[in-house]
């Protein structure tokens, strides 16, 4: 390429619009980028909650064994116990669609 060309408006101009399209590129593979992170995250905090939900499951299980088992070293009758509710579920937040703006 010679140095005419370079300095030419013509080349100018094509040297701006590759920047122009490179950074709509860049922009673009920054949204899908983010996007994939968000549902990402979502999913961990989804196994997560499952996993909490789980673990509260079996600690309840374990206690009234446990007390099952006390009553019955003592010689009494195992206590009734009604179950506690469950921990309140967090509402997850509101998904957005790839490109959405928000």
């Amino acid at each position: 390429m010679n140095k005419s060309y370079f300095n030419s408006p013509e080349a100018k101009r094509a040297r701006v619009l590759d920047s122009m399209v490179s950074a709509a590129e860049r922009s673009n593979l920054l949204q899908e980028a983010g996007a994939e992170h968000m549902r990402r995250l979502e999913l961990a905090d989804a196994e997560r909650l499952a996993m909490e939900k789980e673990e509260h499951a079996l600690r309840m299980a374990i206690g009234k064994s446990a007390l099952a088992l006390l009553s019955k070293m003592a010689g009494e009758p195992p206590p009734q116990l009604s179950p506690p509710p469950a921990p309140p579920t967090p509402t997850p937040p509101p998904t957005h669609e790839p490109g959405s703006v928000g």
